[in-house]
């Protein structure tokens, strides 16, 4: 399958891939600051895609189920009268989970409660709590990732921050928490991504020492024993004093740890490191733009795929996990301002999303692009603002 997902904006048509089953385009929304932020690939070749979509009084999140063709079977939208950000979903028991925040705001206070949706993937139906009411510190309490829980099959681990502390929670299969864990490691950490390596859940964020007003953050791994949710190790890189370095998302195949982020330089960075946290090699990329590592994904060939803002467009780098070498690199983008935001990877497929510019305030829009894996064949990017 290949296919196109926008919103806010009317694009010029897109000719069918020679050897594509499906090219097409999809429009919702308007001119506001809209994204992507999840995506996750069916069994029947479909996919469930997360989006953040805007409007002058607030920001609702927003889930589509879509069919192998591309064609929408529901939409599920979800918002109070504040913003929902979304960040992290999840397969699991028949349903997509999907997390976040919600920003709350008045005269006296502005904080984010972390969000948790759990929609039924043949109806679109929510099930169960369709919130989770966490936020102990009365400050931003957000979910950045979930993971599958080890133990049960079908619960979750979810991982974030809660005001300046790491937050790891379990949650059972209705989305209820069973265990939670507040890590502070002695300065300002936060969970911006996760994944699981062998037994063990590897957090990654940034972690900023306040007391410290040279410090300006740098990027942070940490393990934690899937089971108790207690510390195994942390890892802290920063390329030089005075540097703001951070890590956004992790991936594992069990034997080897990839992380990605960015430098102080505006480099893409990428870390291997082995299961006790020791650092195996680093590669900085760039592409003569502002680079970040967005998110990284195994793929079945045993490589890590690095999704790259690069500038103004994306990248995909194969890295061998290994040594770091890049096997293979592509570009993506047109004249307009590309950003990704999630990847997912399965035998058969490879799907982007993210946020493009476009339209006479050149405000975002939210993008997905899918293609064949193997060879990839995404589409081609818009040659003009959509």
């Amino acid at each position: 399958m290949v296919w196109w997902l926008w919103v806010g904006c009317r694009s010029p048509e897109v000719e069918p891939i020679p050897g594509s089953e499906v090219s097409f385009l999809e429009i919702w929304g308007s001119y506001n600051t809209d994204r992507v932020s999840t995506i996750d690939l069916l069994d029947d070749g479909g996919a469930v895609v997360g989006l953040e979509l805007a409007s002058p009084a607030r920001t609702d999140a927003v889930i589509k189920r879509l069919s192998a063709d591309g064609i929408e079977a529901w939409e599920l939208r979800w918002g109070r009268e504040f913003d929902e950000e979304l960040h992290a979903s999840q397969i699991t028991s028949g349903k997509i989970r999907i997390a976040g925040g919600i920003w709350e705001q008045d005269i006296t206070f502005a904080d984010t409660r972390t969000l948790l949706l759990d929609v039924d993937l043949q109806s679109g139906a929510l099930s169960g709590n369709p919130t989770w009411e966490w936020n102990p510190t009365g400050a931003r309490d957000v979910v950045w990732a979930l993971l599958a829980s080890p133990q049960s099959g079908e619960g979750s681990i979810a991982v974030g921050e809660s005001g300046e502390d790491l937050l790891l929670v379990k949650l059972d299969r209705d989305g209820v928490p069973t265990d939670d864990v507040l890590f502070d490691g002695g300065e300002v950490e936060r969970g911006l991504g996760a994944a699981l390596a062998a037994d063990a859940v590897i957090a990654v964020g940034q972690s900023t020492d306040e007391s410290d007003q040279e410090d300006h953050g740098d990027l942070w791994v940490a393990a934690f024993e899937a089971g108790d949710l207690s510390e195994r190790w942390s890892l802290e890189w920063g390329e030089a004093f005075q540097s703001e370095e951070i890590g956004n998302a992790v991936a594992s195949d069990g034997t080897t740890i990839v992380v990605v982020g960015a430098d102080a330089l505006g480099q893409g960075v990428i870390l291997g490191l082995d299961l006790q946290g020791a650092l195996l090699w680093e590669r900085l990329w760039d592409s003569g733009g502002r680079d970040s590592g967005r998110a990284v994904a195994f793929d079945p060939d045993g490589l890590a795929v690095v999704a790259m803002d690069a500038g103004t467009d994306l990248a995909l780098l194969w890295i061998d996990p290994t040594t770091g070498g890049i096997v293979e690199e592509i570009r993506w983008g047109g004249p307009e301002d590309e950003t990704i935001t999630a990847l997912a990877i399965d035998d058969d497929q490879l799907c982007i999303a993210g946020t493009i510019t476009g339209g006479p305030d050149g405000a975002e829009q939210a993008l997905a692009a899918c293609g064949p894996r193997d060879p990839l064949a995404l589409p081609e990017a818009p040659q003009e603002a959509p």
